[in-house]
């Protein structure tokens, strides 16, 4: 959702994403209706975008703001009136290491998030890898105490724990996604595919004020 390094002026990232299902899965379908252990939660989801802004004071301490959309699973909410989110990030950085952690609202819940990222060859080195890593826990503002046989795209806590490697601007990214009862639920024309937890490979891209004037970008 947003870079784990602060500088100084604008931040904005975008990136596409493929997701396998992991844990409890299924689908469903207007024969069988719905049967776990077949199909599941293979797909490909639609541009995610996040911009904001970035401050960094006496070159070790960073601030970080901003909105991202859509969130529809990160917030736990349907509607295309609460698939934006605010986030917010506070770091403690050098030239070879950045540390930080934040909390990030919206409509459905709030969530805190921790993350870290190397940059082994020093701040200069734009176009050299960079590794950084992350987890993140979703709070509901109401929680669903569903049945057993009805825990489809319920209001539940959720947990994520990602890897990220950055080379210039762009970024590879994984996540392993869960939440903690009941399964998410995606139809897709008269069938349907549903799981509980995902792995999610995202690619993207990642721009700065700061990036633009090392690279004099026009």
């Amino acid at each position: 959702m947003h870079p784990l390094r602060a500088g100084n002026g604008f931040v904005a990232e975008a990136a596409t994403s493929f997701q396998f299902g992991h844990g409890r899965h299924g689908s469903c379908d207007n024969f069988q209706g719905c049967v776990d252990g077949h199909g599941g939660a293979f797909g490909w989801n639609m541009l995610q975008l996040s911009g904001g802004y970035s401050w960094l004071f006496w070159e070790h301490f960073g601030v970080m703001a901003g909105l991202y959309f859509p969130g529809w699973e990160n917030l736990k909410d349907g509607d295309w009136t609460g698939t934006m989110g605010m986030w917010s990030f506070l770091t403690l950085q050098g030239d070879y290491a950045s540390i930080g952690v934040g909390p990030e609202v919206g409509v459905g819940g709030w969530a805190l998030t921790a993350g870290t990222e190397l940059q082994l060859w020093g701040e200069d080195a734009f176009w050299m890898p960079r590794i950084g890593g992350y987890g993140r826990i979703f709070w509901p503002y109401e929680y669903d105490h569903p049945a057993p046989d009805s825990t489809r795209d319920v209001r539940v806590r959720t947990w994520e724990i990602g890897g990220r490697l950055r080379i210039g601007p762009f970024y590879v990214q994984y996540t392993y996604y869960t939440q903690v009862e009941g399964v998410m639920y995606w139809e897709v024309y008269e069938t349907a595919g549903y799981s509980q937890g995902m792995h999610i490979i995202s690619i993207g891209g990642s721009v700065s004020a700061d990036i633009v004037r090392s690279q004099n970008w026009k």
